[in-house]
């Protein structure tokens, strides 16, 4: 399943269909909003569900990149109000934006042939 930019009762019935039980809807949003927020890289992207992996493997922001969705289910930072995925961003500093980035700098150092 694809899901580009959406309105918020969209978001609602994805995740009350496929949404993992261990985030909060709040969190979800934050998982969306950074999925289909475009960048140089990737100008029209969409979060990917596949129904039928496994709970770690099921989120991915375009086909490419896996979404840890466990690291949600951590304690830690709080959308704040109006900051939903149906404003189109993500919050500065979530934790899926510093995954991308360390997937980023993981990816540009085994192209270089860096540990």
């Amino acid at each position: 399943m694809a899901l580009f930019p959406s309105k918020q009762t969209e978001i609602d019935r994805v995740y009350k269909e496929h949404g993992p039980k261990e985030i909060s809807k709040k969190d979800f949003y934050e998982l969306v909003g950074y999925a289909v927020t475009p960048t140089d890289d990737s100008p029209f992207p969409f979060l990917y569900i596949d129904v039928f992996a496994k709970p770690d493997d099921r989120f991915r922001r375009n086909y490419t990149e896996r979404l840890e969705v466990s690291q949600m289910a951590e304690p830690g930072l709080e959308l704040e109000e109006g900051d939903e995925a149906k404003q189109g961003g993500v919050k500065r500093g979530s934790r899926f934006e510093e995954d991308a980035a360390s997937q980023k700098t993981r990816k540009r150092r085994k192209k270089n042939g860096q540990p």
